[in-house]
């Protein structure tokens, strides 16, 4: 693992502290599950009518909601490329 703080980068090595294959699993599986998410937001959001149909309220929440499932994806796999 690297801590990057200003120019400054601190490498800890995490093998024999955690299980690597475990956590790349979980990363992986969370990444698959938040991807899925954003994909169906993505799909109810261009479905033809919701935006003109739903509440404003269930439209603004459905793209916050898309919004924060993109970035948890982003940087699930982030972590997962960082774990190697």
């Amino acid at each position: 693992m690297q801590v990057v703080s200003g120019e400054a980068v601190v490498s800890i090595p995490l093998e024999g502290v955690i299980d690597l294959a475990a956590e790349r699993g979980r990363l992986a599986k969370n990444a698959v599950a938040a991807e899925r998410e954003r994909d169906a937001l993505t799909a109810r959001l261009a479905a033809p009518g919701f935006v003109d149909r739903a509440r404003p309220e269930a439209v603004d929440k459905a793209r916050a909601d898309l919004a924060a499932r993109s970035a948890e994806a982003e940087r699930l796999r982030a972590a997962l490329a960082r774990l190697g």
